[in-house]
């Protein structure tokens, strides 16, 4: 018998059965992420549309909507121990954005963006298939798209991210279905989830239409997909832990869905709108739409070449069943992307009042990434099918490029950052000058009180406050989002900013601040920053810089001082409390209190003081009183807090308080749970990434065996 050894066979040049060595087994590459020569040059493709769309952000900071940075970013997130958050949902992503500003600095701001493209092209040509030209097609439709457009405006970078990698998630669900392994797809799963929390919902529709349409066995394939689907949710564990703690909800109003419904066209109406994937909810830049009068003519084109495409694909086998997929999601996609309105509206509204967590899609526009993903898989075959249709060179040639035009014609402004719309922003020296000031670990209260605001080094751009990350100390910002936002949850630190900056001069503002450990006052010179003048005659308040940009003010009220009750018990309500004048501010604030949460107080009997307290870890503090009675802590109140297992109650501040004897240990009772689901969410994706590698190693070594095999039998034969 012949000796099977590990070296491949040679055999003699000129024989036709001349065997390509064999792969060693050691080498572990995803096989949904192996790139091939037309893969790398999608990516290269994708890297010249990024640079294209991204190069007036080079040599500054990017400061978009909802995506600020700057050069001070906590590093792990107070979120990750269920503080400050009613859920983690962002956790993940908050940890490696925070990680790369550490280490990239203002790069780090644009440099997801520009990574954007090449994931989205290669991605999309990965899950359409067929020649390189109908693979690049996809990927420019993909990629350059109002969609795309308007979410980049946004900021909402994360969801770019995710939307990028939604095809690769949809070939692993396939494979799935057909029969492999589970765990890739549970993997894809969690990443998209860790990156937007609507991709739940999203991946969940996909799940139903591949599991409903692939494999032999229905059931057996739906039981697959359920079984990633149970790790993927495991492996966001995090976030619902973080919901549990915080005490939220995942139901929301109803107004929600009026406030963020999906916008219709004025000249064409709200299915055109949708169908050409235009919807986004909130106005501000110069769309595509608003630069070529005849924009629906170059979308009936596009869709032309979809309709071509997917008629050709499900006649042809090898993409009958993807497209029957890709057309179902399309089309629930769209309906869905209408939200409360259009004929399905009801079902939208019902679903929204009544299935728990549907309320994280109030903005249903988002539901469009099914569309743009219905199209640019069609738009490759249908182009494949034009380009083979002519026997040709040039013709073929001629037809390549009039196609490829449309998607580039429909969105013509993406390049040079959005048309000249987005540009690098550079934050004043003097804001370095305040954060020098103010580093430490005293509370920043930081003016204009809005939490979306324009600033002259954005261009004039509304964008949401960048002060978080700007100064190393923490700081207080407004989340009030103003008129064109539905309100958030409620929040006690700034309902009394906003209280006691309505009575303005008529309070102590230094002692009023001094209750919720507020040590700074900065006020950005923008907007209505003159409305704010009545801090400089703050007699508790001292200016220590003032430049063209901004002011900063010292806090020289001490908050440390005890605060009776006697004589204060006519004071009812938190705007009297302010604007009394009294000497025991903090006082009449607990006592206001006392009446709003029916504490059983006697006037006389107990006293308030912000006591000495010792920082252990950001959920843990040691608290010590000479006197006993009702502490008042600069510590926003959130249910958890316990003082040796007393339960501390909310002051009409925002901040705790609690009732102790002499000294005692303040800790959240939520951070255990917090840091388990951290954890739980940490082993399973370890878990679900090894599963992948040993199903990857099982499948390679069963192939190796196959092709050994055959040669041993082609050796033992006649």
């Amino acid at each position: 018998m012949a000796t099977i050894t590990a070296m491949p066979l040679r055999g003699d040049p000129t024989d036709g059965d001349v065997e390509a060595p064999l792969p060693r087994v050691r080498s572990l590459r995803w096989s949904q992420l192996r790139l091939g020569h037309d893969d790398g040059l999608l990516v290269g493709l994708g890297v010249a549309i990024g640079l294209a769309v991204c190069f007036p952000f080079f040599g500054g900071r990017l400061l978009l909507l909802d995506w600020v940075s700057g050069p001070h970013p906590p590093l792990v997130p107070l979120s990750a121990w269920g503080l400050a958050s009613p859920s983690a949902t962002g956790l993940p992503i908050q940890l490696v954005i925070n990680s790369l500003d550490r280490f990239l600095g203002p790069v780090a701001s644009w440099l997801p963006i520009l990574i954007f493209f090449p994931i989205a092209t290669a991605s999309i040509g990965k899950l359409s298939g067929g020649s390189l030209l109908a693979r690049a097609s996809a990927g420019i439709l993909y990629s350059a798209n109002p969609f795309v457009f308007d979410r980049i405006y946004a900021g909402q970078i994360p969801l770019l991210i995710a939307y990028a990698l939604l095809p690769l998630a949809v070939r692993s669900l396939i494979r799935t279905a057909e029969g492999a392994t589970f765990w890739p797809s549970a993997l894809w799963m969690g990443v998209l989830i860790a990156l937007s929390i609507q991709l739940a919902w999203i991946l969940g529709l996909i799940g139903l239409a591949v599991g409903c349409v692939y494999g032999r066995q229905r059931l057996r394939g739906l039981g697959r997909i359920l079984a990633a689907g149970a790790i993927g949710a495991g492996m966001s564990a995090y976030a619902i832990s973080g919901l549990i703690v915080a005490g939220g909800t995942t139901k929301a109003p109803l107004s929600e869905l009026l406030t963020y419904s999906t916008s219709s066209d004025p000249r064409f109406g709200l299915f055109v709108n949708v169908a050409g994937l235009y919807g986004f909810w909130r106005p501000g830049p110069v769309e595509p739409k608003n630069l070529i009068a005849g924009w629906p003519i170059l979308l009936i084109g596009i869709l032309v070449v979809v309709a071509i495409g997917m008629i050709t694909a499900l006649r042809s086998h090898p993409y009958r069943r993807t497209a029957r997929c890709l057309l179902a999601v399309g089309i629930a996609g769209y309906f869905l992307a209408l939200g409360s309105q259009g004929p399905t509206g009801f079902i939208y509204r019902f679903a929204f009042e009544h299935v728990p967590g549907f309320a994280v899609l109030r903005e249903p526009e988002k539901f469009s990434m099914l569309i743009a993903l219905c199209y640019a898989c069609g738009f490759a075959w249908g182009v494949d099918r034009l380009a083979r249709a002519e026997k040709m060179r040039w013709r073929r040639a001629t037809i390549g490029v009039l196609v490829l035009a449309l998607p580039c014609a429909y969105t013509s402004n993406l390049v040079g950052g959005l048309g000249g719309q987005l540009q690098a922003s550079r934050v004043p020296s003097s804001w370095e000058q305040a954060a020098q000031i103010v580093r430490g670990h005293s509370l920043v209260l930081f003016l204009p009180w809005h939490e979306y605001q324009a600033f002259p080094f954005t261009g004039g751009r509304v964008v949401a406050t960048p002060a978080a990350s700007n100064f190393p100390a923490p700081v207080l910002v407004s989340s009030e989002s103003g008129p064109g936002y539905q309100p958030g949850p409620s929040n006690g630190e700034d309902s009394f900013v906003s209280t006691l900056i309505a009575h303005g001069a008529d309070t102590d503002a230094g002692a009023a601040l001094s209750t919720i450990g507020v040590g700074w006052i900065i006020v950005a010179k923008v907007n209505d920053w003159r409305s704010y003048s009545w801090l400089g005659h703050q007699p508790g308040l001292r200016r220590v810089l003032d430049t063209r940009d901004i002011e900063v003010f010292r806090n020289l009220v001490r908050s440390k001082a005890p605060a009776h009750l006697s004589g204060l018990h006519e004071v009812t309500s938190l705007p009297q409390a302010l604007t009394a004048g009294s000497q025991n501010l903090a006082g009449a604030v607990l006592s206001a209190t006392a009446v709003q949460a029916g504490l059983k107080l006697r006037a006389g009997s107990s006293a308030i003081s912000v006591a000495s307290d010792r920082e252990l870890s950001p959920t843990s503090y040691a608290v010590t009183t000479r006197r006993a009675g009702w502490l008042a802590l600069p510590i926003p109140y959130q249910s958890g807090w316990t003082l040796d297992g007393k339960p501390a109650v909310a002051l009409a501040t925002g901040n705790l308080a609690v009732h102790a004897q002499r000294s005692g240990d303040l800790s959240f009772d939520g951070s255990s749970a917090a840091l388990w689901g951290d954890t739980c969410s940490a082993v399973i994706a370890v878990v679900a990434v090894c599963g992948v590698f040993l199903a990857d190693l099982r499948r390679r070594r069963n192939r190796q065996e196959v092709v050994v095999r055959a040669r041993y039998e082609r050796m033992e034969g006649p």
